[in-house]
């Protein structure tokens, strides 16, 4: 893992803007924390998004490019949302990079620059839904790391909630 992430470092044509850095912007009603792994700056000083990803399941190319979490960070540049201001807000795009593929090459999906209120209009929507009187539950694949399964309907753990 580490010399694919060395191979990338070295490949990429973009500097370091900094990494582990943390925002918080404010959508509606939404607040959204989190984050980034790592910013990087081209030369004409706009921001690229790059998230590391160590697990050996990647998305599609297309599922990349509707990323949510993705369009999340890149939303945290245009707003200026990081803790650690960085000297612009204009985000090119954004990439997850798999650093434990098997692929000899270093596996990349790319999200191009988003429409940012398209953006906002999905995460407005996603917390008036989740604001509402009644919130439907789904199993889905994120169950797994679901930190409120404690207060979920239909995890076994949260099943006290609505006996």
């Amino acid at each position: 893992m580490l010399e694919r992430f060395a191979r990338y470092h070295a490949a990429s044509p973009r500097e370091v803007a900094g990494v582990e850095l943390s925002f918080t912007i404010k959508v509606g009603r939404a607040e959204i924390r989190g984050n980034v792994d790592r910013i990087e700056v081209d030369s004409d000083g706009n921001f690229y998004v790059i998230d590391f990803k160590t697990g050996k399941n990647t998305i599609t190319k297309d599922k990349a490019k509707e990323n949510l979490q993705l369009a999340c960070y890149q939303l945290a540049v245009a707003l200026d949302g990081f803790e650690k201001k960085l000297s612009g807000s204009k985000s090119t795009g954004a990439e997850l990079v798999y650093l434990a593929s098997d692929s000899v090459k270093v596996t990349t999906r790319q999200q191009f620059v988003i429409d940012e209120v398209a953006v906002k209009a999905k995460i407005e929507e996603i917390a008036v839904g989740m604001g509402a009187a009644t919130f439907q539950a789904r199993i889905n694949k994120m169950c797994e790391k679901c930190v409120v399964k404690a207060a979920c309907p239909i995890q076994n753990e949260g099943r006290a909630v609505i006996e």
